[in-house]
C-alpha cells in the first residue's frame, strides 16, 4: 500500500463522517483516520486475496463470448460458441 492510497481512503473515510475540510482537522485526528485506512486497506487486501484462492480455475473446455457477425444480416452481436463448433 502507498502512502497516497493511504491519504486518499483516510481523507473518505473523515469526509464521510465530518461536514469539515479534511486540511482543517487536527493532526491527531487526521492520524486516526490513516491508521483506520491502513487496516481497512490490509483487511480489503485480504479477503480479494481469499476470494481470488477460492475461485476455481477454468476448466479447459468452457465456452466462449466472441463478438462475430450475424449471418441473418443484423450486425454485429453477441455470439456464445461452444469448443470446437467453429
Amino acid at each position: 500500500m502507498t502512502q497516497e492510497q493511504v491519504e486518499h481512503v483516510a481523507r473518505a473515510f473523515y469526509e464521510a463522517e465530518f461536514p469539515g475540510p479534511w486540511d482543517d482537522a487536527r493532526g491527531a485526528i487526521q492520524e486516526r483516520f490513516r491508521d483506520l485506512a491502513r487496516t481497512a486497506i490490509v483487511i480489503l487486501n485480504r479477503q480479494i486475496a481469499q476470494c481470488r484462492r477460492s475461485v476455481p480455475k477454468a476448466s479447459a473446455v468452457s465456452y466462449s463470448r466472441e463478438i462475430a457477425w450475424d449471418r441473418g444480416g443484423t450486425g454485429w452481436s453477441m455470439v456464445r460458441f461452444r469448443p470446437g463448433s467453429v
